[in-house]
């Protein structure tokens, strides 16, 4: 393995300071939360209304995970669209969907989802290889990121703390840990688990807060810091606030859109430049 010995002492300067650290103390709480709430011999149990986003209820299992308690808990996985969860209330549509569309009998689907999760969860918690773990289910196509944070959460021992491919494929380059490209994301986050706690026998029981952390951010600081840095710098950021007081934002995340309040501009291909749009803007701000 490659930077294995960089790595090493990266490790054991920082270990201390970080496991006194709230971050620290703070997810390990809530991973034992997670556990007490949540237990996998009652997930079998879990309702389409305690289970799923959108609906009513904020204390489901997806809304804690993506706003509540369990946000900050495991890898992070937020952005993108409620579809990564598998199946979500829309209120624009009034129905259960899928990324197939509109769920006509939620709860059968439901049902489906929730025993091939279950399935998974049982393959990493017995895995003692890569190809132990079985993930390749119809039911959760799209859901790789949600599937790796909701593992970490039951076996954070297996996993390393890290849901991205891109940013697992890279952490595999760094230390040049050989797989195959058609292993899954949560088989990536094994493997890296597996293959780093092998090779630092010193660390091989530490905490997986601690484990994952650590070399997260030696991966960041050993990603090609000149490449990222001159990307950043031609980075622009926008805020993006939907609705009054951004009322709007919970909705609009849910279903995957954004939206701009032209609507008294009409048909936007009736200008025939940006400075028309823009004259137009000024226009409507000022009636």
């Amino acid at each position: 393995m490659k930077n294995i010995e960089e790595l090493k002492k990266y490790y054991f300067e920082h270990k201390n300071e970080f496991e006194k650290s709230n971050v620290f103390n703070e997810q390990n709480d809530n991973l034992n939360k997670f556990r007490n709430e949540y237990p996998l011999d009652k997930f079998n149990e879990l309702s389409l209304e305690d289970y799923a986003l959108g609906t009513d209820n904020k204390n489901s299992l997806c809304y804690q995970m993506e706003f509540g308690q369990y946000k900050h808990t495991g890898p992070g996985i937020g952005g993108s669209t409620a579809f990564k969860y598998g199946i979500y209330y829309s209120k624009d549509k009034n129905s259960f969907v899928t990324r197939a569309g509109i769920v006509t009998d939620p709860e059968s689907t439901w049902k489906n989802i929730r025993e091939d999760l279950l399935k998974v969860l049982y393959s990493v918690s017995d895995a003692n290889s890569v190809n132990d773990i079985k993930d390749d289910f119809s039911s959760l196509k799209g859901m790789p990121m949600y599937i790796i944070k909701l593992a970490f959460c039951y076996f954070p021992e297996k996993l390393i703390c890290i849901a991205g491919r891109k940013q697992l494929k890279g952490v595999l380059d760094l230390f040049e840990i050989e797989y195959n490209e058609n292993y899954s994301s949560l088989q990536l986050a094994f493997l890296i688990n597996q293959t780093i706690r092998y090779n630092i026998p010193e660390i091989a029981n530490d905490s997986s807060i601690t484990f994952g952390h650590l070399i997260w951010d030696f991966y960041y600081i050993n990603n090609d810091n000149t490449e990222r840095e001159n990307k950043e710098l031609g980075k622009k950021t926008w805020i993006y606030a939907p609705g009054e007081n951004a009322n709007k934002w919970e909705e609009f995340y849910k279903d995957g859109i954004m939206a701009l309040n032209w609507d008294n501009l009409g048909d936007l291909r009736q200008y025939a430049k940006k400075s028309e749009i823009k004259e137009a803007l000024l226009e409507e701000s000022n009636s």
